[in-house]
């Protein structure tokens, strides 16, 4: 089997699996904006006793964004650098 075969297949599964995290994710944030858009605790790094922030800085080595802080990729329904909504439906 090439290679690129077993990604494409891997890709459908994970996508769907991400988006049903993210979902889930942003119908947790939208039942309180105002305070589940900055809950965010833990370590900073897996091992170490350093507590996680709202400061800390997300970095994909500059090679495919530039570096952000956690804090502007938290909120993903007003304006940030990440902004959509989903639609709640009702069945």
């Amino acid at each position: 089997m090439p290679f690129e075969s077993y990604l494409e297949r891997r890709e459908n599964t994970d996508s769907t699996i991400n988006r049903s995290i993210d979902r889930l994710w942003w119908l947790w944030q939208v039942q309180d904006p105002f305070h589940r858009n900055e809950q965010y605790s833990g370590m900073a790094w897996h091992g170490e006793t350093t507590a996680a922030s709202m400061d800390d800085i997300i970095s994909l080595g500059g090679y495919l964004a530039p570096d952000v802080k956690l804090y502007d990729l938290m909120a993903t329904n007003y304006g940030g650098i990440i902004c959509y909504n989903y639609t709640i439906t009702q069945n």
